[in-house]
């Protein structure tokens, strides 16, 4: 999270591998910046690690100094995956043919 930004990613456990699914940025991503800027400039979050498991939602807020800002978007996201679903293999759907690979976000 960042002002006005917002990147959320969001997998599936399927068993054998995990399965990314594109956020609907529409509704997910303004959800999220409100969520955000409701917090206290001060204290806030710079991203939420997000569970949702056998009807239960678990919630962990990680403040600016518990990112690595060397650390690249895309690797803290798969070391996050891997956190809660362990080394299995992440597979990434096709691209929809009316969009461009650089507007896909994690």
């Amino acid at each position: 999270m960042d002002e006005g930004y917002v990147a959320p990613s969001i997998h599936k456990d399927l068993c054998n591998h995990i399965l990314y699914r594109r956020p609907e940025l529409d509704r997910l991503g303004d959800a999220l910046l409100d969520l955000w800027e409701a917090q206290p400039s001060d204290d806030r979050w710079a991203a939420i690690e997000y569970l949702v498991r056998d009807g239960r939602f678990e919630a962990t807020y990680i403040y600016p100094d518990a990112i690595d800002p060397e650390e690249l978007l895309l690797d803290r996201v798969q070391r996050v995956v891997r956190q809660f679903f362990g080394d299995k293999p992440i597979i990434y759907p096709p691209w929809p043919p009316d969009e461009d690979a650089a507007h896909f976000t994690l």
